[in-house]
């Protein structure tokens, strides 16, 4: 873990430990951002400045270019999924708020669960776990239950 995301460790580990018991905190895979607000377009942006060797091999990222990186490419909108990457992130960090929720990524094929905290002001830290295979066995059973009921 990098040097900026070494002093958020506890924040992990709590976060671990108060929302879900069964991710070993090693596999989780972190990224810190900067975020800003403009109060004339009323938009935020983010930045990301550090992010863990999981994150980098998750997404396939070195340090040089996470401060380019923009989660609308590799979580591209589709008709069905609309998302806001950047009022999500910009919002957990101006407001210290938390957030949880499940996402699909095209390009690695693979569902992550994904945690936003504010470790401090203008800071979001994002927790990352792959849970594809959790989430095709669930599928795998819905399609299963569909099938039966149709018969």
């Amino acid at each position: 873990m990098n040097h900026s995301l070494l002093k958020y460790r506890d924040i992990i580990q709590w976060i671990h430990d108060r929302y879900n018991k069964t991710v070993d905190v090693d596999n989780i895979s972190a990224a810190l951002h900067d975020v800003s607000y403009d109060d004339v377009t009323k938009t935020f942006t983010y930045k990301c400045i550090d992010a863990d060797e999981g994150f980098h091999k998750l997404f396939q990222t070195d340090n040089t270019s996470l401060a380019s990186l923009l989660y609308e490419n590799i979580f591209p909108e589709t008709k069905e999924n609309k998302f806001n990457w950047g009022a999500l992130i910009g919002h957990v960090g101006r407001f210290g708020s938390i957030s949880s929720f499940y996402a699909y990524s095209p390009n690695t094929h693979k569902w992550y669960s994904i945690m936003a905290i504010s470790p401090e002001m203008n800071k979001t830290l994002l927790l990352f776990y792959d849970i594809t295979e959790e989430k095709n066995l669930e599928i795998a059973k819905n399609i299963q239950r569909n099938s039966a009921s149709s018969a």
